[in-house]
This record gives structure tokens, sequence and C-alpha cells, in this order.
């Protein structure tokens, strides 16, 4: 018996502008996923990084900067899966293989993986690199 699957659809990337894409896609009358799945190579979901300078400052906490509360995903049936970033894509046979080696079949992939940032080419640049979000070393994403 062959079993049909729910169309998928995989993002890779949980920044600010997949979490917009997410939104806008919710917003819709007529969904065509019933399986979404969302790959953040980050600790924790999209969060505002334009208020990352007030959280440095202590006019923000780190729960403000959340763009949507772990319960939004749960109600739009979205899964996130966090500290899990794709590795590899096979277009071919629409699989994505994540940092852990699972491997995810989808009918539709979005790529929203962000940029990298500018560098400043101020003296001292390197050593606040680590100190700062998305840092290997910084316990915290903001």
């Amino acid at each position: 018996m062959i079993r049909k699957m729910e169309p998928t659809l995989i993002v890779c990337g949980h920044g600010m502008v997949a979490q917009r894409f997410l939104e806008e896609l919710m917003g819709k009358s007529s969904i065509p996923y019933r399986n979404i799945i969302v790959f953040n190579g980050e600790s924790c979901a999209a969060y505002n990084r334009i208020q990352l300078s007030a959280l440095l400052n202590g006019d923000a906490d780190e729960e403000s900067l959340a763009l949507k509360p772990d319960i939004w995903f749960a109600r739009h049936g979205i899964r996130v899966h966090h500290g899990e970033a794709v590795q590899a894509i096979a277009p071919d046979n629409h699989t994505v293989t994540t940092s852990t080696g699972r491997v995810y079949r989808y009918d539709a992939l979005v790529i929203a993986t962000g940029a990298s940032p500018a560098r400043l080419g101020i003296p001292g640049e390197a050593e606040w690199r680590h100190a700062l979000p998305g840092s290997q070393r910084h316990p915290h994403p903001y």
C-alpha cells in the first residue's frame, strides 16, 4: 500500500524574514501545506535583532525580543527544530539533511538563512564578534 504523504514545507533558517514569511502564510485563507517544519541553527526562535542594542543597554529583556511565543507555533502546527541547521539539500530527491544527520523530504523549500554581518574594520572587532549574538562562545542567542 502506498501511503499518501502530507504536503510538506521546509523552511531553512528562522530569522526575522523567515518569521514574517510564516506569519503571512498563516494569514492565508487556504494553506497548501499540512506539515511545516522550520530548521533553526540558533538555540531559540526568531527574535528582534534591531532591539539588541536596547537589550545590551538594559532597556529590554530577552523575552521582549521574541517575535512570537512558542504557543503560536504549536497553534499553527509548525514544528521548529532549534539548534538544528540544514547541512545539505538534495533538490532532485526533494530532501534536506540536518546537522544531526536526519533526512527530511519536502514538497516546497524556503531558504531564509540571512546574511553575514558587515565588518567595520575597527580595532578589537574580532574579540567583540565572539561576545555578540550567534557566537559559539556566547551562552544566549541575544
